[in-house]
């Protein structure tokens, strides 16, 4: 499937940017105003994503499809080696293309995500500990609902803590900003992220990798240590102060110890 895209021109192994399911690349697009790269840039909508195409059925949505999409756009782009940059649900879609792609893979960059489901409990528990009492009972009431109205809430909600300090007012720009949030889509989704484990493969992986958490993000560090045991060679940027949106929220401080590893020989 050919993904829309835009390529933001440089010198060097371009930087292809997974953003975190089911938002598009806006958020990320948003984030790197005013940041100075030296890489080429790609950003991209996954499939039924922003303004990628759309497909119909369940079984269209797969981690090795989106991933395999990425590949083609890689080759059709004419990039022989790419660094893979995955934030959060989208390093999920990350790891996939990597274990997948291994040979097109000249450096790896993670941004709170993991190598398997086993964050997702102790996810959970972090973003409803966050959550004010009226929100607990609000949220109760969609608990077991997987509908997209029912998700819309959820993720606005869920989002508000993503921030530190909450915000429900960044929350809902993320969400209105962009093009198509993939509500339906990260339903049919769900059995890809509950079952995904790619520990095992990542043993294999020889490139190098950056792993970079944030102080106050909800998503557990537990993912940290997930990944250290099973990447061979990895460096650890650990940022203060900042949540899981850490790009939108301090862009500067975000990208530029980012962009100096990227940006070193290996």
């Amino acid at each position: 499937m050919q993904l829309d895209y835009e390529l933001v021109e440089g010198q060097g192994i371009p930087i292809y940017f997974f953003p975190t399911f089911p938002l598009d690349r806006t958020y990320l697009k948003r984030s790197i105003k005013g940041i100075e790269f030296e890489s080429p840039l790609v950003l991209f909508d996954y499939r039924s994503h922003g303004k990628s195409p759309s497909v119909e059925q369940a079984k269209e949505m797969k981690f090795s499809k989106m991933a395999d999409d990425v590949n083609e756009l890689r080759k059709n782009l004419g990039h022989e080696k790419i660094i893979v940059f995955g934030h959060g649900l989208g390093g999920l879609i990350a790891l996939t293309y990597v274990v997948r792609h291994t040979k097109s893979v000249k450096k790896i960059v993670l941004f709170s995500t993991s190598a398997s489901s086993r964050y997702r409990a102790e996810l959970a528990w972090n973003i409803r500990d966050r959550f004010t009492p009226q929100t607990k009972n609000e949220l109760d009431n969609y608990f077991s609902r997987m509908d997209p109205n029912s998700l819309k809430v959820k993720f606005s909600r869920a989002y508000t803590v993503y921030f530190d300090p909450p915000n429900l007012g960044e929350a809902q720009r993320l969400l209105n900003e962009a093009k198509k949030v993939a509500y339906e889509e990260y339903y049919w989704l769900y059995p890809e992220i509950e079952k995904f484990d790619v520990r095992s493969k990542l043993r294999k992986i020889k490139v190098d990798t950056l792993i970079v958490s944030a102080e106050k993000d909800v998503w557990p560090l537990s993912y940290v240590r997930d990944l250290q045991n099973h990447l061979n060679n990895h460096s650890l940027l650990h940022l203060e102060g900042v949540g899981h949106f850490a790009m939108i929220e301090e862009p500067e401080k975000f990208w530029k110890p980012i962009i100096e590893w990227c940006s070193q020989s290996s």
